[in-house]
């Protein structure tokens, strides 16, 4: 038994932290810091991976290593299926990732003017995303940031992991 944050927990002979009901609780519980902090954004890593981007994968794996914390099962197969050239996990729907954020950076500029302290009427909205985008790789008629922008705010009901933008740099094209 080992004590942390003020109670037991039992340790296994491999060094990690057995909860019979949920192991990945006991993991998670036994890492000194803020423990929620932790849970969600390596929940959001897992989205991101398990929607088949692979920057998120590496981002679990330098939040692991940066907060000196064991990996999880998930990340340890991931690595396991990138080192073996196994199938990376399909991403769901049409498109490619370089896509997918043309419509996400467009999504995010509408949605900050429309919950800003003035905000414009949507179609406005949309042709002040058009300038303002204008001359950049994000660069659309208003009808385009339109369409873009519903199509995000659709496929984010279904699959918030599709729009995982990476922390660190890491690019998945």
């Amino acid at each position: 038994m080992a004590e942390r944050h003020g109670y037991s927990i039992e340790i296994g002979p491999d060094g990690f932290p057995v909860d019979p009901e949920n192991p990945i609780n006991a993991w998670i519980e036994c890492v000194e810091g803020p423990v929620q902090l932790h849970r969600r954004y390596l929940r959001r890593c897992e989205s991101g991976w398990r929607s088949g981007v692979v920057a998120a994968l590496i981002d679990a794996v330098e939040y692991c290593t940066h907060n000196t914390l064991p990996p999880l099962p998930w990340i340890a197969d991931g690595v396991r299926a990138l080192g073996s050239n196994s199938i990376l996990p399909k991403r769901p729907g049409r498109g490619s990732y370089t896509e997918d954020m043309k419509d996400y950076v467009r999504f995010i500029r509408v949605f900050e003017l429309m919950i800003g302290l003035n905000p414009p009427t949507w179609e406005e909205s949309y042709w002040r995303v058009s300038e303002e985008l204008e001359g950049t790789e994000y660069a659309g008629a208003p009808d385009t940031i339109k369409k873009s922008y519903q199509r995000v705010k659709k496929r984010m009901s279904k699959n918030l992991g599709r729009y995982y933008v990476s922390e660190s740099g890491a690019i998945n094209r």
